[in-house]
């Protein structure tokens, strides 16, 4: 049986036979602690990914469209990488992208939430305020030339993709 490579730090992860020949399931690297999701045959690797919260995925029945639903899809891929700025931006995007398909003008994201709380009602007051937040970090995110982007870390990326997922399904039911 192959030894199988953490996909964080890249540190061996040894594995031993008798549990491991058919296995589909999590499994933390000693080195990183990073959590793993990996499916064995026969004692052959055949996938490895990080393993996600099941919080953040989408598993009710929904409209959300391609468009903010791919970018939210991506930001959840960043987070299982811990790419916590990634994952900031992109759930700004998939913020911005759903008050698009609503009929939001285009305008920097702040502008957009306000006009969507305001003057569409599309957003309650709580989720205005949420949506308010996510597109600050994210915003940050995007703009390197901002030092704040420093303190966009692994809870405000995990907060603002479960808020995005939130949004998204309030949204499009």
């Amino acid at each position: 049986m192959p030894t199988p490579n953490c996909i964080r730090c890249s540190k061996s992860i040894g594995l031993d036979t008798a549990t491991y020949w058919n296995y589909n399931g999590p499994i933390r690297c000693i080195a990183c602690g990073f959590k793993i999701q990996m499916t064995f045959s026969r004692g052959e690797l055949l996938a490895a990914m990080p393993l996600l919260d099941e919080k953040y995925l989408i598993t009710t029945a929904h409209h959300i469209p391609a468009q903010p639903l791919g970018d939210y899809q991506e930001a959840t891929t960043s987070l299982s990488a811990q790419a916590w700025k990634s994952c900031a931006v992109m759930a700004r995007r998939a913020i911005q992208g759903a008050l698009l398909i609503k009929g939001i003008a285009d305008a920097p994201p702040r502008r957009m939430i306000d006009d969507a709380h305001h003057k569409q009602k599309l957003l309650t007051e709580k989720q205005y305020r949420l949506a308010t937040t996510v597109t600050f970090f994210g915003g940050k995110g995007a703009h390197p030339e901002d030092t704040e982007i420093n303190g966009v870390g692994e809870i405000e990326a995990s907060t603002g993709l479960w808020v995005t997922k939130e949004l998204l399904l309030a949204l499009f039911p």
